[in-house]
């Protein structure tokens, strides 16, 4: 769930429930997306040309641009891997430990 945060520094706040109703995490950011996914254990928020992934645990995963236009960002085949896809590109970027990818 993705809402207004009226308290502190961002202006929004990302909750995540497990089905049963138990909160997994709760992290407030600034970030403008347009698009919010969650795809096995990751929270994918992004636009057309950025997106912000996080794990389960709140931790941001991923942060950055692409060069082309974006329209879906999913799991990737391997572990730490993410699919970014557009309407004339595709790549496969891993994920490093700091949150970069390759």
């Amino acid at each position: 769930m993705i809402t207004d945060n009226p308290e502190g520094e961002n202006p929004y706040k990302l909750s995540v429930y497990k089905s049963n109703g138990n909160l997994m995490f709760t992290s407030g950011f600034q970030y403008q997306y347009t698009h919010a996914d969650i795809d096995g254990n990751l929270v994918i928020l992004y636009n057309e040309d950025s997106c912000r992934v996080y794990n389960m645990s709140g931790r941001l995963k991923f942060s950055g641009t692409f060069d082309f236009p974006i329209t879906k960002i999913r799991n990737g085949r391997f572990p730490n891997t993410l699919i970014v896809s557009g309407p004339q590109n595709m790549k496969e970027i891993r994920l490093q430990i700091g949150g970069q990818y390759q």
